[in-house]
Parts: structure tokens; C-alpha cells; sequence
């Protein structure tokens, strides 16, 4: 019992007084335990939805769908060295005379392109006679295949 500074006399329950229980505590931290549970489910959960996706889950080129006739390594060669020449789709066709669409086509390997178009791509690309001779070759061979 205490009394209260109006002079009226109250009850005052053990455990509000000095140090805890152990049954107040185990129960206290258990009730913690069970908070950290929730919120480690809630931020860790692997199948949560993400509002921002991952750099490995934003927009990538589609590999290439090679059309039946087409060589994988003519399309493939074209866009590597084009790459490797540091030409642009947009300044390839600009400088080539070859549409950037028949471009695109050649090297997704949905189209074959004639010696015409592949040797204006191989003067705009400034390719050794080497690398130009190799993408001839496997023009040709591609060509003449059916």
C-alpha cells in the first residue's frame, strides 16, 4: 500500500517496484524476440515483391533468333565488329547507305546480307582484308547453301 499526496491510499503491484521479475523479463523479451522475427520476415521474405528491380532483372537484349539459311557467326561477327569499331547502328546505316533496320536483321541473323551490303559495311567498319575476306566467306556460304 502508499499513500498519495491527497492523503488517499493506493495499491502498488510488486513487479512496478524496483527491478523486474524473471517472469516479467522472459516475457518482455520474448515479445522483442517475436517484434525481430516479424520484421526480419518482412525485409528478408525472398518471394516479396521489390519496388525497384534488380540491375540483373532490368531490360536485356534478347538473344538472337536465327533464320533457317542465316550462319549464327556471320550475324554474331557483324555485331562484334561493328562493336569493336565503335560505330553507332544509327551512324553504320548513316555512313553505309544500308538501312539501320537491315542492320539490326543481319545481326539479330533474321537476314542475310548481299556482298553489296556487307562490303559498304565493311569499308564504314574499316576492316582489315583478313576480317572483311572471313565475313565474305561466310556470306557466300550461307548464300549458296540452298
Amino acid at each position: 500500500m502508499r499513500r498519495l499526496s491527497d492523503g488517499s491510499v493506493t495499491r502498488v503491484r510488486e513487479h512496478f517496484r524496483g527491478t523486474p521479475s524473471p517472469a516479467a523479463m522472459v516475457g518482455a523479451g520474448g515479445a522483442a524476440l517475436v517484434v525481430l522475427i516479424i520484421v526480419g520476415l518482412i525485409f528478408l521474405w525472398p518471394n516479396s515483391p521489390d519496388p525497384q528491380p534488380a540491375l540483373s532483372a532490368q531490360r536485356t537484349a534478347a538473344p538472337p533468333t536465327y533464320r533457317a539459311g542465316v550462319d549464327p557467326r556471320l550475324a554474331t561477327s557483324l555485331r562484334e565488329v561493328r562493336r569493336s569499331a565503335g560505330v553507332s547502328l544509327e551512324d553504320a546505316a548513316a555512313r553505309s547507305g544500308v538501312p539501320r533496320s537491315r542492320i539490326t536483321r543481319f545481326e539479330s541473323g533474321s537476314a542475310l546480307p548481299d556482298a553489296r551490303e556487307l562490303d559498304a559495311l565493311c569499308r564504314t567498319y574499316d576492316l582489315t582484308p583478313e576480317v572483311r575476306n572471313e565475313l565474305m566467306d561466310l556470306q557466300w556460304n550461307a548464300a549458296n547453301r540452298g
